[in-house]
C-alpha cells in the first residue's frame, strides 16, 4: 500500500495520456496504437536520465518511469536538522499518440528520471538525452536517430538504419540486418565506435579517428585519394594537404557509412 495516493491515469485512445506519480515508486502507462500491427515512431527528448527501449511481441507501448537518482545527486535528500522528508519530487509523465507516432515527455529538467519502454518490434526511434544517463535499445527494427550528449549509446540485436551521435560516450551497435540503400553515420568525440554489420552488407565507408586506430575483419577495398594542392597562394608557395579520411568499399560498395571519432578507436566487425 502506498503511503500517499497516486493520481490515477485515464487512458484515452489516440489522445493524450498524462500521468503524475510519486518519485519513490515510479509509474507505468500503457498506450495502444491507432493502427495496431503497423510500424510506429517513438520520439523522446530527455534532459536527465537513461532511456532503455526493448522490442517485444505486443501491439501497445509500455512506458515505465522511475527516479534515476544517482549516488552523488540531490544532497538535500539527507536528513535536515533531524527532520525526515515526507514527500519527494513528483514524476510527471506524459505520452501523446497520433497515427502510430508517440511522443513521451517528463519533467526530467528538474531531476533525473529513467525511462524503460517496451515497443512493438517494428518501431522507428528518435531518442535524445543530455545528462546523467545512457541510451540502450534492444531487438527493434526501424530507422533510428539517437543522440546522447554525456553517455554511451548501445544498440543490441537491431535491424534497419541508424544515425548515432555522442560527445562524451562510447557507441556500440550490433546489427542483425540493415536497410539497403540507406546511408548511416556514427560519431563520437570522447569515445570508441564499435559497429557489427551483417557479413553480406554492401557499403562504402568513410572513416576517421584523430587520436585512435581503425580495425576491421571485413575485406575492405581501400580507395586511393589524391593529394590536394592549393595554388591560390600569391606568395608562390603551394599549400599541400593530405586527405585525412579513410575511404573504402565493403562487398563492392553501396550507401555511405560515416564513422568519426576524435579520441577513440573505430571497430567494424562482421556479424558471425
Amino acid at each position: 500500500m502506498r503511503k500517499l495516493t497516486t493520481i490515477i491515469c485515464l487512458l484515452f485512445y489516440t489522445l493524450s495520456f498524462p500521468c503524475f506519480a510519486q518519485e519513490a515508486s515510479g509509474e507505468q502507462i500503457i498506450i495502444p496504437m491507432s493502427r495496431p500491427g503497423e510500424p510506429g515512431v517513438l520520439n523522446i527528448d530527455h534532459i536527465k536520465g537513461s532511456i532503455n527501449v526493448t522490442g517485444y511481441d505486443g501491439e501497445s507501448v509500455i512506458v515505465n518511469a522511475s527516479s534515476g537518482q544517482r549516488g552523488n545527486e540531490n544532497p538535500d535528500q539527507v536528513q535536515n536538522d533531524g527532520l525526515r522528508r515526507i514527500v519527494s519530487n513528483v514524476i510527471q509523465l506524459n505520452a501523446q499518440e497520433k497515427d502510430n507516432e508517440l511522443t513521451v515527455q517528463t519533467n526530467s529538467h528538474r531531476h533525473t528520471i529513467d525511462l524503460d519502454i517496451r515497443v512493438p518490434h517494428y518501431f522507428s526511434l528518435r531518442l535524445k538525452t543530455y545528462h546523467n544517463g545512457e541510451i540502450h535499445v534492444k531487438n527493434v527494427s526501424g530507422e533510428m536517430e539517437i543522440t546522447n550528449i554525456n553517455g554511451d549509446v548501445v544498440l543490441e540485436d537491431v535491424s534497419g538504419s541508424a544515425v548515432v551521435n555522442t560527445i562524451d560516450g562510447h557507441i556500440l551497435v550490433q546489427f542483425r540486418d540493415v536497410t539497403p540503400d540507406i546511408p548511416m553515420a556514427f560519431t563520437s568525440i570522447e569515445g570508441k565506435i564499435d559497429i557489427t554489420f551483417p557479413q553480406s552488407m554492401n557499403a562504402s565507408v568513410k572513416m576517421k579517428s584523430d587520436n585512435g586506430e581503425i580495425f576491421s575483419d571485413f575485406d575492405i577495398e581501400m580507395e586511393k585519394r589524391e593529394i590536394q594542392v592549393d595554388k591560390s597562394n600569391q606568395t608562390g608557395l603551394y599549400k599541400v594537404s593530405l586527405e585525412d579520411w579513410v575511404h573504402g568499399k565493403i562487398n563492392g560498395g553501396g550507401p555511405e557509412i560515416l564513422l568519426k571519432s576524435l579520441e577513440g578507436n573505430i571497430y567494424i566487425r562482421k556479424n558471425k
